[in-house]
């Protein structure tokens, strides 16, 4: 009940799915789950690793504080006189902090020779002998450079969180953080914010004090000492930002302010700090920097890319990064204003509901799994390419979540609630059908999704009826035991033979077997295969015959003579469930049934042992040439009005010998002088013809006669009683 209850409400089922997920979408209640988060981040970094390679900016350069930097003195790359001609690269050594010296001789330099911005990526924290001359620097150069901070927010031993800002000592920046309303232009934070996944994906240019409250823990209490930290804090690249452009409007919310990184690691090259001071005949750049040249109009920065030594390395979209690295993706984008800009709600909203529908309209009206399964890869192809354009062409990521739930987890919902009513259907199919129609013939119903019109339609088909010659004799020698072993075997060996092509089983009556071509599934060639397994259940009828005699006496001589008839007509019938309320059979009627019924009955009167009327003879025709028919006469069955051509079916072509072929012929030409009423001429041809029958009573026991026998007979009545002139060549049979 539960599962026809679901086939007959697929359609509500389905759509009431769809509607729930999409209520859930335009709400975002599905967004919040960390699920969901996973999946959309690792489609943002697909993202960007699809996306084609972009140019790194070329006013951007960086010097990188790396291993081959702390280690040049033990290197013993350079001689006296090098330290002689750069004093400063004494201090490059693998004790760190280096001194302050360094940080001013590398300024000075950078910006007489015309660096627009120098950025260190350093907190200067500690005292060493060069701060005084590092302050100097800065001071000089305060509207180019600018120096990292960093603060912690840690919780307190009452469970409330406070901020600890760390500044630079004050021998390197005496002046106050903030004079007023001023703040000190020469530091911004360096802290970079990771999603909990631990990637950097977005930029914080300016925290005030309640958003480090929200990202410290939403709902608990900050506590912000007013001397050690200011209400707005700026970035390090927020800085340099806003003095590279002060009308620069720096974006208030970090949540949707996305990096636009260039591409991963490697992107903007590094070069390491060192290349800035050595001799020119140790230089490893293609560029020189003596002249200075290279730095004019250049954004600078210098930053720590030494992993053991700094642990300065992250997780980006793009893979591991170091953080001057990062920092650069987010000055750049910060400067060009190219965001990855989330699609809006309203968009994502319309975009959600597009794909519902579209999920809807496909899931409702493509039932085979394999097919349904190509339109939805079809459509997350689209999808994928379609969202992969946008991101490429517009900076805009849209969101995965929606297309997900509607297509893939709908999808899946609607292929599991599929196989389920499929599996009740196979379970349904096979209990109404496994018993009298082939195995595969119910699995192609199956599998093309046809079920059989139930309660009985108008359709062509082939009927077929078989019956054992002279039975109720057999009933007489045999005990019931031996009875139904032989009656066993024979039915047995018959229903496969039906069974394997494409027959349906109606029922058994007795040693009879009633059955139909075409029906329940579409046989296009359902004549053809009815005379074809016909000729098939003759051979094996010999067959069986002769492992009945090899059997010794186990069977009486009746049983080494069975012979079978079968009758087929071909037509419109009824067919379907037919019975009572309670027991009902899938079953066939009509006129052509009986017609089929009296070929095989009227095939002992014109002597052979399978005959088919004209209709079955020519839709036959149309989809075979393996087997062999001959015509036989026209005839009026008992009951019927009409006259109706027979045909016997003599066997397959292959089994034919010349005799065979033969016969065939002096008969066809005997029935060219019958039907033209030269009875004298008819008789010579079916007594020759008789000759080569090849079921002459005097050489296959159990045969009465033959159709050569039969019309031999008939010429002779004719011949004394003359039909006359009106005679139009139809016999009209006495008996059924």
């Amino acid at each position: 009940m539960i599962i026809t209850f679901m086939r007959k409400q697929r359609t509500w089922v389905l759509a009431c799915f769809f509607v729930t997920v999409l209520i859930l979408l335009l709400f975002d209640v599905l967004k919040t789950s960390r699920i969901i988060r996973t999946i959309e981040h690792a489609a943002y970094s697909w993202r960007f690793e699809m996306r084609p390679a972009q140019l790194a900016d070329p006013a951007i350069m960086i010097f990188g504080v790396e291993t081959s930097t702390l280690k040049i003195q033990q290197t013993n790359l350079l001689d006296k006189k090098d330290y002689e001609e750069s004093p400063v690269l004494r201090h490059f050594t693998p004790k760190w902090p280096w001194d302050r010296q360094v940080f001013a001789e590398v300024l000075n330099k950078l910006c007489e020779n015309g660096a627009k911005m120098v950025i260190f990526d350093f907190a200067f924290f500690s005292s060493t002998p060069g701060d005084v001359a590092f302050a100097k620097a800065l001071e000089r150069w305060r509207d180019r450079a600018v120096i990292a901070s960093k603060y912690e927010i840690q919780q307190t031993a009452e469970g409330s969180h406070s901020v600890v800002f760390y500044e630079p000592i004050e021998d390197i920046l005496p002046d106050p953080l903030r004079t007023g309303d001023k703040y000190n232009d020469l530091i911004g934070f360096a802290d970079v914010n990771a999603d909990e996944d631990k990637a950097i994906r977005r930029a914080y240019y300016e925290d005030s004090r309640v958003l480090l409250n929200f990202r410290a823990n939403p709902g608990s209490k900050l506590s912000v000492p007013e001397d050690s930290v200011p209400s707005d804090m700026f970035s390090m690249m927020a800085v340099a930002a806003m003095k590279l452009n002060p009308s620069i409007v720096l974006p208030k919310r970090a949540e949707t302010n996305y990096v636009n990184y260039a591409g991963g690691n490697g992107t903007y090259r590094m070069i390491p700090l060192e290349e800035l001071f050595l001799p020119v005949r140790w230089k490893r750049w293609e560029t020189q920097f003596q002249n200075g040249a290279i730095f004019k109009d250049k954004i600078v920065i210098v930053g720590p890319y030494s992993e053991v030594q700094f642990k300065d390395y992250h997780s980006t979209p793009l893979g591991t990064m170091p953080g001057p690295e990062i920092q650069v993706n987010s000055l750049v984008t910060l400067l060009r204003n190219n965001f990855i800009t989330p699609l809006s709600p309203v968009y994502n909203a319309i975009l959600n509901t597009v794909f519902g529908v579209l999920a809807l309209v496909i899931l409702l009206h493509v039932h085979h799994v394999l097919v349904k399964t190509f339109w939805m890869a079809f459509a997350t192809l689209v999808f994928a390419v379609g969202s992969q354009a946008v991101f490429n062409y517009t900076n805009v990521q849209v969101s995965v979540h929606g297309f997900l739930f509607m297509f893939v987890i709908g999808g899946n919902f609607s292929i599991l609630y599929d196989f389920i009513l499929e599996q009740y259907n196979r379970r349904r199919i096979h209990s109404m059908f496994g018993t009298y129609v082939s195995p595969d013939v119910v699995d192609s119903m199956i599998h093309s999704g046809e079920e059989p019109q139930l309660g009985g339609v108008d359709k062509e088909l082939t009927c077929f009826f078989s019956d054992v010659q002279s039975f109720s004799g057999f009933s007489e020698v045999l005990t019931p035991a031996q009875l139904v072993d032989l009656m066993n075997e024979y039915l047995t060996a018959m229903t496969d033979i039906l069974h394997e092509n494409g027959g349906t089983l109606d029922k058994y009556i007795g040693d009879a077997i009633v059955a139909m071509f075409g029906a329940p599934l579409e046989l296009p060639d359902h004549a053809y295969k009815g005379c074809f397994a016909a000729c098939l259940m003759q051979i094996r009828q010999n067959e069986l015959r002769e492992k009945w005699k090899s059997e010794g006496g186990k069977w009486p001589e009746l049983c080494h003579h069975m012979n079978t008839r079968i009758g087929l007509n071909t037509g419109h019938v009824t067919v379907g469930n037919m019975g009572s309320r309670t027991r009902f059979n899938y079953t066939f009627m009509g006129d052509n049934v009986n017609l089929a019924a009296r070929c095989e009955s009227g095939a002992k009167s014109l002597g052979v042992y399978t005959m088919v009327t004209e209709s079955t003879y020519l839709e036959a025709k149309k989809h075979g040439n393996e087997v062999m028919f001959r015509y036989l006469d026209k005839i009026k069955v008992k009951g019927r009005k009409t006259a109706v051509g027979m045909y016997e079916v003599v066997g397959l072509k292959e089994k034919m010998t010349s005799d065979h072929y033969y016969t065939l012929e002096l008969f066809e030409k005997g029935i060219g002088y019958y039907q033209k009423r030269q009875w004298d001429l008819a008789i010579a041809q079916f007594e020759r013809a008789l000759q080569y029958e090849p079921y002459h009573p005097d050489r296959y026991p159990g045969s009465s006669g033959t159709p050569s026998h039969i019309l031999l007979e008939r010429c002779h009545q004719y011949k004394k009683d003359d039909p006359g002139d009106a005679w139009d060549g139809v016999y009209v049979m006495k008996t059924k």
